[in-house]
């Protein structure tokens, strides 16, 4: 009974974001599209630009149309609102706001004989949508031009079912005069939708497991959302039930934020231990205490080094919000730059920036945890997983910065200038994760604590001169 519950205020929810930004009745009767002032910001969702009803744009298709200008090259605000989206719900857009997400969910629930999960060749074809991001929504866009120069929309006009069923098929009807422009590409689209519906029926979500490129990316943000799923260790059986109730065939159990869960919930419901549950990972204590279910509340006996700390921590993480936001994001994106750096090259500068920025933000969320909860020991240990999981991604992004500087040079000169501006993230994150590690050494090592002010001292250093310059940027931005 929970589950069907779950499902009936998820369908609901589905419906009524559905007809919210699809709610331009009068498009429905005269066959125009929207044109006022909602229409230049984007919803989460797949949804048309030129559904008659729609009142916002679709994510994809602004970003298509900003790659391919003549005038524009990269979009902070296309770019910001799905990271946005990305950082805060992950793959939740899917499952709840989608409005293809609903079509494919109704598909399925059609009788048919034959009904499974995945088509074959699930394992690797679940990588296409990937694939399909970087050729038809980046390259393609970016390299291939009409007459007039101007970038074609490549997913938009040659595979995109939810425009073809949203718009493409409204319009053609609405207009007698459009049906006389038809022509194959209407008739390429129109058996690229019929396909989707009729394995929509059979198979669960195809669109969105092999497909979708909004899905694609918002699932790279799953592992580090804030909306989560989480599961208690203790309680799971390993019983395979909330595999068995996904749709997108996951492990839950094993992999809770993989990229493929749409987050429908269905495995939360279908838990027969309460093992599962979804959380807001922004310190609370119940979401904290499943990360580590062994470990007992007890005292903190450093907490003057705990707050120092957290002192650090928030201070470094206001300094590369700042820095970030006014130097590096605002440059990167600036038209100017086009001169300078060629297009990978300024997205490459452009995505390292954001990534800094979207550390900053959760460094920013752990340090007020910490110092929240600095009279429990066990909050030095969950601050350390934090910045742990903080510096492996840093990494990871310094090393695509590095592979990409490799083909572009010019990049090491704004590589040194991000580093002078704010040495943070290149110093201070590596100190602020020792600090932490050696702060739960001091407890059985004198040693240890010798060490912990040695490494404290130059924290303060690195800190200082990061804030130093952060406090530059905004007397100048007041000025």
């Amino acid at each position: 009974m929970k589950r069907r519950i779950t499902e009936k205020y998820r369908y609901l929810l589905q419906a009524f974001w559905f007809a919210f930004t699809n709610g331009y009745a009068r498009g429905y009767t005269s066959g125009k599209i929207y044109t006022g002032n909602s229409k230049a910001l984007c919803v989460p969702g797949l949804n048309c630009y030129s559904c008659p009803g729609a009142i916002g744009a679709c994510p994809i298709g602004s970003l298509q149309a900003i790659l391919g200008s003549n005038a524009y090259r990269i979009s902070l605000y296309v770019t910001g609102f799905i990271a946005l989206f990305g950082v805060l719900l992950g793959r939740l857009v899917c499952g709840f706001l989608c409005p293809f997400g609903l079509v494919q969910d109704l598909l399925y629930k059609i009788p048919f004989p034959y009904k499974k999960k995945n088509l074959p060749g699930h394992k690797w074809l679940k990588y296409t949508r990937y694939v399909i991001f970087l050729v038809f929504v980046v390259l393609l866009t970016t390299l291939v031009h009409d007459v007039t120069g101007t970038g074609i929309p490549w997913f938009c006009e040659w595979i995109c079912p939810s425009g073809t069923l949203l718009a493409g098929l409204p319009l053609i009807t609405l207009n007698p005069e459009f049906r006389e422009a038809i022509g194959f590409q209407f008739y390429w689209k129109l058996g690229v939708l019929l396909l989707i519906v009729f394995a929509s029926i059979a198979y669960y979500r195809p669109f969105c497991k092999y497909i979708c490129p909004l899905g694609a990316i918002y699932g790279v943000f799953n592992p580090i959302s804030t909306y989560r799923l989480v599961v208690d260790k203790e309680k799971c059986v390993s019983c395979g039930a909330c595999q068995k109730a996904c749709g997108m065939d996951i492990k839950t159990n094993e992999t809770p934020n993989s990229p493929d869960c749409i987050r429908c919930l269905k495995c939360v419901s279908a838990c027969p231990t309460g093992a599962l549950d979804s959380s807001w990972n922004i310190a609370r204590k119940k979401f904290e205490a499943r990360l580590a279910p062994n470990e007992e509340v007890r005292e903190n006996r450093f907490v003057v080094q705990t707050i120092l700390t957290a002192l650090l921590g928030f201070l470094g993480s206001v300094s590369v919000l700042i820095v970030t936001f006014k130097y590096m994001v605002f440059d990167a994106f600036s038209f100017y730059l086009d001169d300078v750096y060629p297009l990978s090259a300024l997205v490459a500068l452009s995505l390292f920036s954001i990534v800094i920025g979207i550390i900053g933000f959760f460094l920013l969320i752990k340090s007020i945890d910490l110092f929240k909860n600095r009279n429990d020991a066990n909050a030095i240990h969950r601050f350390k997983e934090g910045t742990s999981m903080m510096w492996r991604v840093w990494l990871i992004s310094l090393l695509v910065y590095v592979v990409v500087m490799i083909f572009h040079p010019s990049l090491l000169m704004a590589g040194i200038n991000l580093a002078y501006l704010n040495p943070f993230p290149f110093l201070g994150l590596p100190l602020l994760n020792a600090q932490v590690s050696l702060l739960e050494k001091c407890e059985e090592n004198n040693f240890a604590r010798i060490v912990w002010w040695i490494v404290f001292i130059l924290l303060v250093a690195v800190t200082g001169f990061s804030v130093f310059n952060g406090a530059q940027i905004l007397v100048a931005k007041l000025d």
